[in-house]
C-alpha cells in the first residue's frame, strides 16, 4: 500500500520528479552559439522520465516541434527555412562526428535532435518530412550513462537531454557544459531513488569517478 500512494505523489511538471526531490533549482539556463529544435513523438509528452521537454527549459535558443499528434497535420515549416543550415543529429551510416567547424558560417546552424524510444527517433528520421534528406551526424563518444531509468539496448543510446549536452560539447567545448552535467546528475539520483535502486537521492559518491557531477565541480 506505501508503494502505491508514493507512486501517486505529485510530480514536478518539470524535471518529472516527485515534488519534494524537486531539483529545479540546479536547472541552469545556458546560452549556444547554435539552435536546437527538438522533433518530439508526441507519445512522450506525458511521460514523466521524458527528458526532452527539459531541452527548452535548459538552452535559451531551443524549440520543442510535436510530430504525431492526433488529428493535427505536422507542419515542416521550421524543417526547411532557406535562412538556416541544418543538422540532424542521428547516427546513419558514415554519419561525421559533429565538431566545431560546422559553426564558421554566417547563416545560423539549427542542429535538429529526435525526441523518442530508439524505434520511434528511427521512423521520425525517415518519415517527418525534411529529416531523410537532412545532412546527419552522430555524436562524439562519451562517458557511460547514469540515466538508468528507461532500459537502453546499446550503452551509445543515451537519453535526449544527455544528447544534446553532448553535441554542445562537441559544437562549442566542455567549458560550460558543467552546470548542465551537474543537474542531470541529481535528477538521475532523484529518479533512482523514487524507483528504489538508489537508498538516498544524492548523488553517488562513487559517480565522480566515472565523470559525475562531484568530478565536474571539484568536490
Amino acid at each position: 500500500m506505501s508503494g502505491k500512494r508514493k507512486n501517486r505523489a505529485a510530480r514536478c511538471e518539470v524535471c518529472g520528479v516527485h515534488e519534494g526531490l524537486c531539483v529545479c533549482a540546479y536547472l541552469p539556463r545556458v546560452e549556444t552559439d547554435f539552435e536546437i529544435l527538438v522533433v518530439q513523438n508526441n507519445h512522450e509528452v506525458n511521460k514523466p522520465t521524458n527528458t526532452g521537454r527539459l531541452v527548452s527549459h535548459a538552452f535559451a535558443r531551443s524549440t520543442v516541434l510535436r510530430y504525431a499528434v492526433r488529428g493535427e497535420a505536422f507542419d515542416p515549416r521550421e524543417l526547411q527555412r532557406d535562412d538556416r543550415r541544418y543538422a540532424l543529429l542521428f547516427p546513419r551510416d558514415e554519419a561525421p562526428t559533429l565538431a566545431p567547424g560546422l559553426l564558421g558560417d554566417p547563416v545560423p546552424l539549427r542542429l535538429v535532435v529526435l525526441d523518442g524510444t530508439w524505434g520511434q527517433c528511427s521512423r521520425m528520421s525517415r518519415r517527418v518530412p525534411g529529416l531523410a534528406e537532412m545532412p546527419a551526424y552522430s555524436l562524439p563518444p562519451g562517458p557511460a550513462s547514469h540515466w538508468g531509468v528507461r532500459r537502453a539496448s546499446e550503452p551509445s543510446r543515451i537519453s535526449t537531454f544527455e544528447a544534446v549536452i553532448r553535441a554542445y560539447e562537441a559544437l562549442q567545448g566542455e567549458a560550460g557544459a558543467e552546470p548542465l552535467h551537474a543537474f542531470f546528475d541529481r535528477l538521475c539520483a532523484a529518479m533512482l531513488f523514487m524507483k528504489g535502486k538508489l537508498p538516498s537521492p544524492e548523488v553517488p559518491a562513487q559517480w565522480p569517478i566515472e565523470g559525475g557531477v562531484a568530478k565536474r565541480e571539484g568536490i
